[in-house]
């Protein structure tokens, strides 16, 4: 992407997060700035320059109450996507997509649905803290994941992966694609069970959409503190340096140069008002 595209996108993603904002606090749900949007407001204080994504968390009870509730209290600019709103969503997780906006993405450009510009959602379960039954629970969390991936119409998350990936996905979708034909409903109303499956006891530990590399103390986000992000202050882990620690090991040095990209869009039609807001922010930049 270009200079002025990349900070379009950033500013319409930042209104974005506004409007998820506003929205959690008249539902009184707690959530905070996840993953790289984290790492950008405690090492940039906004955006990581190269980005063009925020990910913002909640504990998986918010997550329920923000999906039932949200869309009556979204301005019409807005919408939220999950799979309760579209079906042919191939993830398990939400996006708040931007209405009269295109960002078409590759692993995703012949699946009939939204594609404006978004934010991710991610939720947050509990997950035991025997060990045993904590293997259990992720063995069973990544086999229902396939599956679901798997049976999405036209999709390939590995499009642009390595070959040894692309075929891994390939054998997934044979091995999960004759469970999943046709029982996309069931399969989501598995998960999302197990995902609740110890959502009324208390675990030492919570584990991100299910991704086995997610797993972190509870108190890395359960306790929040706001910071600043792009000249608003939102809500971050108390443990924040703890948390990207945990994430990215010395978050705090700056990549090399070819290491810093962010997502490459197919297709991207940003609305008008972005555009000129990122000419005179790049203006006064200079």
């Amino acid at each position: 992407m270009k200079e002025l595209e990349l900070r379009a996108v950033q500013l319409a993603e930042l209104e974005l997060l506004k409007e998820l904002n506003r929205v959690c606090e008249e539902l009184d749900i707690q959530y905070f700035l996840s993953y790289g949007t984290a790492l950008g407001a405690l090492r940039h204080k906004g955006f990581i320059p190269w980005d063009d994504n925020v990910d913002v968390g909640m504990l998986r009870e918010e997550f329920d109450k923000f999906i039932e509730a949200a869309p009556k209290l979204l301005g019409d600019k807005y919408f939220l996507q999950s799979y309760l709103s579209e079906p042919n969503t191939p993830f398990f997780f939400a996006k708040l997509r931007l209405n009269d906006s295109l960002y078409l993405e590759e692993y995703s450009q012949d699946i009939d649905m939204h594609h404006g510009i978004w934010i991710d959602i991610y939720s947050y379960c509990n997950i035991p803290d025997d060990k045993k039954a904590r293997r259990a629970f992720i063995s069973k969390a990544h086999d229902l994941l396939q599956m679901f991936i798997v049976s999405a119409p036209s999709t390939d998350v590995h499009r642009k992966k390595s070959a040894k990936k692309r075929l891994k996905f390939l054998k997934n979708k044979v091995y999960y694609g004759i469970t999943a034909k046709n029982e996309r409903d069931q399969i989501f109303e598995k998960l999302t069970e197990h995902a609740r499956k110890y959502q009324d006891q208390y675990t030492d530990f919570v584990m991100c959409e299910f991704y086995r590399d997610s797993i972190v103390p509870r108190e890395f986000i359960s306790i929040t503190q706001r910071t600043k992000f792009e000249h608003k202050k939102f809500p971050v882990s108390a443990y924040a340096d703890e948390y990207l620690t945990h994430t990215y090991g010395d978050w705090e040095k700056i990549p090399p140069e070819e290491d810093r990209f962010g997502h490459t869009p197919l297709k991207l039609d940003i609305p008008k008002k972005y555009i000129k807001a990122a000419k005179n922010a790049l203006l006064f930049k200079k």
